[in-house]
């Protein structure tokens, strides 16, 4: 009697799960964002200030991914934030101060305990 009512809560709590096609896993996403070739955008865990676009070529199960034709960019509000916060605040090179920039990366691999989300542009 008590294994039937377990067996039946079991039965369920696992329904809603089987039966919902709204829910998506996120190695999921990552794989149709690859397939696609669709352009992302990845924020990072402790670069707040600036964000990462490319394309997907590859990952795994912790989520590093390699990105293609990845640009680091640095919107000026940030830029401008940062540096009214310390004088010694100094974006990179190719980064204009007034309007924000991007500075392209290339190929590169980004660990995916640093990823904070991962959103397509």
């Amino acid at each position: 009697s008590k294994v039937k009512k377990l067996r039946g809560a079991i039965q369920l709590h696992s329904m809603p799960l089987e039966k919902s096609k709204s829910l998506v896993q996120p190695i999921n996403q990552l794989f149709r964002f690859m397939n696609e070739g669709e352009p992302i955008r990845v924020w990072l865990r402790d670069e707040t200030s600036c964000f990462i676009d490319g394309r997907i070529t590859g990952f795994d199960e912790y989520m590093n991914c390699v990105l293609d034709d990845a640009s680091e960019v640095c919107p000026s509000i940030f830029i401008s934030f940062h540096s009214q916060l310390s004088p010694h605040y100094s974006p990179s090179t190719q980064v204009s101060a007034k309007t924000g920039d991007r500075q392209n990366l290339g190929r590169i691999l980004l660990r995916g305990d640093c990823i904070t989300m991962i959103s397509h542009l």
